[in-house]
């Protein structure tokens, strides 16, 4: 299911603006995602208790479409856990 990016930013909103973050701030960290929302979430989270401020001038340092995680590879990651796991399940089921 796709959002527009105005229902993007109005989820941020109501996620985000408890912890201080304003429109504008979590506008730029959306758009310098790409509008991808997943992308955004885990760049706040991943920022913690830092400022929103502090947060906006990082983001010229970080990889548009990446959270942070030193090049984009959390996805890749993952999918060669899934793997691993599912070739660990099948492989228990062929002793069984």
């Amino acid at each position: 299911m796709t959002i527009t990016y105005e229902e993007a930013l109005s989820t941020l909103q109501s996620m985000f603006s408890p912890q201080g973050y304003t429109q504008q701030q979590l506008d730029s960290v959306l758009r310098h995602f790409g509008g991808h929302m997943e992308n955004c979430v885990e760049c706040i989270l991943v920022h913690g208790d830092g400022s929103p401020e502090e947060l906006i001038r990082k983001l010229s340092t970080l990889p548009a479409g990446s959270a942070g995680d030193g090049g984009g590879n959390a996805a890749a990651n993952d999918i060669d856990a899934d793997e691993e796991l599912t070739r660990q399940l099948a492989a228990e089921d062929t002793f069984q």
